[in-house]
C-alpha cells in the first residue's frame, strides 16, 4: 500500500505540525507532496526516507498567487501531482494541512486512491482583519466544507471535535490522534537570539500567529491592570498578523512587540528566557502550543476552553483561568509567578516524554491506514 501526504502550506503552526507527523515515517516507504512558499520551510525540515519519495512544489504566496488560488489551483501544480500520484501508484492520499484551495486537484486523487482529510478547525474562529482578508477566509471556509463533504474518510486531533464530526458526517469514517509537537530539530537545536528581548528582563511571553480568538488584547489587559505584573515582569507578544487594537503609549516601555515571522532557530530562545507563557485563547479546537511550553519547561497560564482544560486535566502542566476574563488572567497570572514553579517544571517535562514519545503519531496513522488496505 503506498500512502501520500499531502500539504498545501506551512504557515499558521501547520509546518511544523506536517513536518513532525512526516518525519515520524522516516524509516517508512512513505511519499509526500507538499506546496511550499518562500520560507522554503518544507525544504528545510522534512526528512524523507528516500529522495526520491517526496515533491516539494514551489508557489511563493505573494498577493497575486493568493488571489489566483481564490479561483484554481495553477496547471503547473495539478501535472506535479498527478504525475507524482500516478508514477508511485498511491492507494491512500492524507491531506495534513488545508487543501481547501486546492480541493478540485484533490477530489481527482478520490478516484484512484482512499482520501483522507485532516479537520483543523471546523468552525472558523472569531477574527478581525481587513475586509479582504475577511472575504478571503469567507472562501476558503466555504471550499473546507466541499472538501469535507467530498473526503469519505475525516481525521481530527481533538476529541471533541471528532464527537462532533461523528454527528455532523454519520455515513463517514471518523479518525482521531494525538495531535503532534510542534518542536522540530531546528526548534529543539535552536541557538539564535531574539534581538528584540535582549536586555528586557524577566518577562510574560504570548508566542503565536497573531489572531482575534487568542484573546491577546485580554492577556495585554490584565497585565496593564496590575501593578504588580507591571512592576515585575514586561510583556512579550511574539508572533506575525496584524495587531487588531493599540498599545497605549504610557506602556510603550513595558510591552515589547515583535510583530514578524519568528524563526524557528529564535523559539528556544523566547521560552527559556520567559518567566512564563500564556495562551489566553477565547476558542481553541486543538493547538500543540503547550508542547512548546512543555518541551522548554516554561510556567504556563491558559484560558480553561476545553481543548486546554482537557490537557491541563491529564497533568498540571499549566494553570487555568476563566475564558474571556480579565481579572480572572490577572489574578491566575500573579499566582503562578509567585509560586513554587519547580512542581509544574516537573509535571511538564513528565508528560512531554510521555504524551509526545517518539513513534506514537505514526503507530496510530497506520493503524488508520490499514483500514483501507485494498480499497482501490
Amino acid at each position: 500500500m503506498n500512502i501520500l501526504l499531502m500539504a498545501t502550506f506551512s504557515y499558521a503552526g501547520m509546518g511544523p505540525y506536517v513536518c513532525k507527523i512526516f518525519n515520524e515515517f522516516s524509516h517508512d516507504n512513505i511519499y509526500g507532496f507538499f506546496i511550499d512558499d518562500q520560507q522554503h520551510y518544507y525544504r528545510k525540515n522534512l526528512r524523507p526516507s528516500h529522495p526520491e519519495n517526496i515533491k516539494i512544489v514551489q508557489l511563493d504566496s505573494n498577493k497575486l498567487n493568493k488571489l489566483l488560488l481564490l479561483i484554481d489551483t495553477p496547471r503547473r501544480i495539478k501535472r506535479a501531482f498527478r504525475q507524482f500520484c500516478r508514477e508511485k501508484e498511491i492507494d491512500v492520499v492524507h491531506v495534513l494541512a488545508s487543501g481547501a484551495l486546492h480541493y478540485k486537484m484533490i477530489g481527482e486523487a478520490a478516484s484512484t486512491a482512499s482520501l483522507l482529510q485532516t479537520v483543523h478547525d471546523l468552525q472558523p474562529h472569531e477574527a478581525k482583519k481587513a475586509w479582504h482578508k475577511m472575504l478571503r477566509q469567507h472562501i476558503i471556509y466555504s471550499k473546507l466544507g466541499r472538501l469535507y463533504k467530498q473526503a469519505p474518510c475525516l481525521v481530527t486531533n481533538s476529541h471533541e471535535q471528532y464527537d462532533t464530526l461523528k454527528k455532523l458526517y454519520p455515513t463517514k469514517e471518523i479518525y482521531y490522534h494525538s495531535f503532534p509537537s510542534l518542536v522540530t530539530q531546528e526548534v529543539a537545536d535552536g541557538q539564535m537570539d531574539v534581538a528584540e528581548t535582549k536586555g528586557a528582563g524577566p518577562y510574560i511571553l504570548f508566542f503565536g500567529r497573531i489572531e482575534k480568538y487568542k484573546g491577546i488584547e485580554l492577556l495585554y489587559e490584565a497585565y496593564t491592570h496590575n501593578p504588580y505584573l507591571l512592576d515585575n515582569y514586561k510583556l512579550v507578544i511574539a508572533g506575525s498578523g496584524d495587531m487588531y487594537f493599540d498599545i497605549d503609549k504610557r506602556y510603550a516601555d513595558r510591552v515589547v512587540l515583535i510583530n514578524r515571522y519568528v524563526d524557528d532557530r529564535e523559539i528556544a530562545s523566547l521560552y527559556r528566557h520567559a518567566a512564563c507563557a500564556v495562551y489566553p485563547y477565547t476558542s481553541a479546537t486543538q493547538s500543540g502550543v503547550l508542547s512548546l511550553s512543555c518541551y522548554f519547561q516554561t510556567p504556563s497560564l491558559v484560558s480553561d476552553v476545553p481543548f486546554f482544560a482537557g490537557q491541563v486535566r491529564q497533568a498540571p502542566i499549566a494553570e487555568t483561568f476563566a475564558n474571556g476574563d480579565a481579572g480572572s488572567l490577572s489574578a491566575s497570572l500573579e499566582k503562578l509567578l509567585r509560586q513554587d514553579q519547580a512542581p509544574m517544571r516537573a509535571a511538564q517535562k513528565a508528560y512531554y516524554e510521555n504524551e509526545y514519545r517518539e513513534g506514537q503519531i505514526r503507530q496510530q496513522l497506520l493503524s488508520i491506514y490499514g483500514k483501507h488496505q485494498g480499497r482501490h
